[in-house]
């Protein structure tokens, strides 16, 4: 006879049991594929939702009827041992044993596993998962909940995609950033950034070169002479310098500044003299002639023209009055003209 038909409620109720542990194993097992179809179609930019949704109910159910028929199938031997578990002390496993064996001990080890079982009720056979598979069931939901929700936000338009991100994340990768850098020389300063990182292709931040008091600016070093500059479509490291000059001032090397020689009240020592060495009246309030230095000594670079000019003059009137009869009135007033110009 077979042992089974003795506890066969009790058999029914371990049958149930086994089924509900498969099934929470496998919906843990299905919700995991589902939320790595979810991520994975989230980064392909691929409408995953339907797939992911396939793959979940597939793999539970698979997973489902793995679990059950090569793990949690109750056999007879194991459902024995179940129930001996609550109280009976191994007699239905012992019964189980000696199913096949007729023999006095046989019978009466079986009739004493009938009253103990008939003691048991099947609805003490209670349903207790470990905590380990509840722990890891919640865990998977969650993380396929959160996939699912972000995957439908995505499919809506109310945030990028895995795909969106990640080529956004390999551009900026790609981005190549350039240093632009503004120096003064001695004389000036960088209005504006003068350190600046840009991307490559792109314009630079306005500056501007500012002379200190005393100084003026020239230029920049690459030749450009606008003190304010707005560098554009930058391909590559680079350094601008300005560069600076002291404004020079006006003046001889005396330094009076002004740049003009100013005329002495009182005269100088060589100044407007005659040949008897005295300062001549007429040569100082007519302001002919010049100065009496050495760079003034035309005649035969010793002698000062001054001094030699009134017998010039003279001379050069008797000869007039010699021989103006021969000379035109024309001619003679160009004489007087020249005479009175010296």
């Amino acid at each position: 006879m077979n042992a089974k038909t003795h506890f066969q409620k009790h058999y029914i109720r371990l049958k149930r049991e086994a089924i509900l542990l498969s099934l929470l194993r496998g919906l843990t097992v299905g919700l995991a594929c589902g939320f790595v179809s979810l991520l994975v179609l989230w980064f392909t930019s691929l409408d995953g939702l339907v797939i992911s949704a396939a793959v979940t109910v597939g793999v539970t159910i698979l997973g489902t009827l793995a679990f059950y028929f090569f793990k949690h199938k109750p056999t007879v031997k194991s459902s024995a041992k179940r129930i001996d578990s609550l109280g009976l002390e191994e007699r239905l496993l012992t019964m189980v044993e000696l199913e096949n064996e007729n023999s006095v001990m046989a019978n009466l080890q079986r009739e004493d596993a009938k009253r103990a079982l008939s003691s048991v009720a099947p609805s003490q056979i209670r349903f207790k998962p470990k905590k380990r598979t509840l722990i890891l069931l919640i865990v998977t939901g969650v993380l396929f909940a959160a996939m699912l929700t972000v995957s439908i936000l995505s499919a809506l338009g109310l945030m990028p995609s895995g795909h969106e991100i990640i080529g956004s994340a390999v551009d900026q990768a790609q981005e190549v950033y350039i240093s632009v850098t503004y120096e003064a020389e001695d004389g000036g300063y960088i209005q504006g950034e003068s350190d600046q990182l840009v991307l490559a292709g792109s314009d630079a931040e306005p500056v501007r070169a500012v002379a200190d008091e005393g100084f003026i600016f020239v230029e920049w070093d690459d030749g450009y002479q606008d003190p304010e500059r707005a560098d554009r479509n930058i391909s590559s490291d680079v350094v601008f310098v300005a560069i600076f000059e002291p404004i020079e001032e006006e003046g001889d090397d005396d330094g009076d500044g002004d740049g003009e020689e100013k005329p002495s009240d009182e005269p100088t020592e060589n100044e407007e003299k005659s040949e008897t060495g005295q300062p001549d009246d007429e040569q100082s309030s007519s302001g002919n002639g010049a100065k009496y230095e050495d760079k003034n000594q035309i005649i035969d670079g010793k002698t000062y023209y001054r001094e030699v000019l009134d017998i010039y003059k003279d001379l050069l009137r008797e000869r007039l009055e010699k021989e103006g009869d021969s000379l035109t009135e024309e001619e003679k007033a160009i004489i007087e003209s020249y005479l009175g110009i010296v």
